[in-house]
């Protein structure tokens, strides 16, 4: 039961992944072709999930639409481990004024959310996927920092750290040796939960018109569009609003497995 989680969760991204690859060669309509007469179809052979406002297949905009909210979601929490990890060991085996003042730094970042972060820098740098993606990115690195520093503090309790030491290990040697591969699983947990996060705020920030043009396809930008037709019909908002929540869960569901799994002590219990 305890490898359930790691299988939906595997088999949830996974379609998500092929969806948004294979958009790339091949949709069953073209996302952009507008065709008045079909404008509130209902699903049928010719329209999977039926189409919107502007008659365009739903299925074929969220396949395209998975292609942005991946990118987003991985170029942002990329962004965040390859700053925040470091940051996070070093304050850690660092200690003293220096490593304070960067966990207080973080804090304050904490009470930035994203969505506000995207506003301030929508009014620097205009709207657009890379605001987007720089916003969620800057916002989920005090995670990072935070998980980062915890996790390192638990490893140089242990008595592996005293022996490499008394060894003369350098702290930097310490941190690629040791710190770096005890904390890997811990980061891969917090990966697969930050993305889940990067999802919903790429979303959030999509139905505000805050992220990609409005030619571009995003599953946020979906829901807003069906909105206002939603006593009309209720496929173009429901489809998108469907697609966030498969793909939320589904990275929440593989952070629970890679959890079971890389823990040693739920490990024994189960």
């Amino acid at each position: 039961m305890r490898r359930l989680s790691l299988v939906l969760g595997l088999a949830l991204i996974g379609l998500m992944v092929a969806a948004a690859a294979l958009s790339l060669v091949w949709t069953p309509d073209d996302p952009y072709l507008v065709r008045p007469q079909d404008r509130f179809m209902p699903p049928s052979w010719s329209h999977w999930l039926g189409a919107d406002r502007m008659g365009i297949d739903l299925v074929s905009r969220l396949m395209v639409g998975a292609r942005t909210t991946l990118m987003v979601g991985v170029i942002a929490v990329c962004l965040a481990i390859v700053v925040g990890v470091p940051l996070g060991v070093i304050s850690g085996i660092r200690r003293g004024w220096p490593s304070q003042l960067l966990l207080r730094i973080s804090d304050v970042m904490f009470a930035l959310p994203a969505l506000l972060l995207a506003i301030l820098l929508v009014a620097v740098r205009g709207a657009s996927v890379a605001t987007a993606t720089w916003a969620i990115g800057i916002a989920t690195v005090p995670v990072f920092i935070r998980m980062a520093h915890a996790a390192t503090l638990s490893v140089m309790a242990q008595d592996f750290i005293d022996a490499a030491r008394s060894c003369g290990a350098s702290r930097s040697a310490i941190a690629l040796r040791h710190v770096l591969p005890n904390i890997a699983p811990i980061v891969g947990v917090q990966a697969s939960a930050s993305f889940s996060t990067a999802i919903l705020a790429e979303a959030g920030l999509s139905y505000l018109g805050l992220a990609a043009p409005a030619t571009t396809p995003t599953w946020g930008r979906m829901m807003r569009d069906g909105q206002a037709d939603l006593f009309l019909t209720a496929w173009p908002a429901l489809a998108p609003g469907c697609a966030i929540a498969l793909a939320v869960l589904g990275f929440n569901l593989l952070g629970d497995g890679l959890r079971d799994q890389l823990d040693p002590r739920l490990r024994e219990l189960g």
